[in-house]
């Protein structure tokens, strides 16, 4: 983190304790997706919840607010599609969990869609992830991979450029 804008800095710094968060309550759960907000403005707003946030010696950057009760979707282009977010929401960050095939399988899967999730799920080659990716509106982005059979916090893959689709996916929600 040493070359890093104090942006990039917060913007990792809330990803992982998304993710620490999410990994708490183990696997098999659905998309859950969360708000950045400027944590001085949130403050202002709420301030009850400076007792809270007083336990740290200097309040983050930027504090995530889960969003409950996500609307029914297909897929997260879908849900993104169904969400706007006002100015004050300075970045999204989105926990989904997946399961992926060698690039060979595709062939062998059912056209169904929920068909093809359940063979995907029996497939004895299948890697199950969580992937935890943040974007904000500056263009600034942060991505976690955790697979379910190296499930450890040292072995969690990150980087900006890790999922660049589902970050695009934040931005363009962050624009709409």
């Amino acid at each position: 983190m040493n070359d890093e804008t104090p942006t990039q800095q917060a913007l990792e710094t809330a990803l992982r304790e998304i993710e620490a968060h999410v990994s708490g309550s183990g696997w098999d759960q659905p998309t859950r997706l969360f708000a950045l907000v400027p944590t001085e403005q949130l403050l202002r707003e709420e301030p009850s919840l400076a007792a809270e946030l007083a336990a740290d010696a200097e309040p983050p950057l930027l504090t995530s607010v889960e969003q409950s009760d996500l609307p029914e979707h297909e897929d997260l282009t879908d849900l993104f599609a169904r969400l706007t977010w006002p100015d004050g929401v300075l970045g999204l960050a989105v926990v989904a969990e997946r399961v992926m095939l060698p690039a060979d399988a595709d062939e062998d899967l059912p056209k169904d869609r929920e068909q093809a999730r359940r063979a995907a799920l029996r497939d004895p080659r299948r890697h199950e992830m969580r992937l935890t990716s943040a974007a904000l509106r500056d263009g600034s982005r942060y991505s976690l991979l955790r697979l379910r059979e190296h499930d450890s916090n040292d072995s969690v893959l990150a980087g900006p450029d890790l999922v660049t689709d589902l970050a695009d996916l934040l931005l363009e929600s962050l624009s709409a």
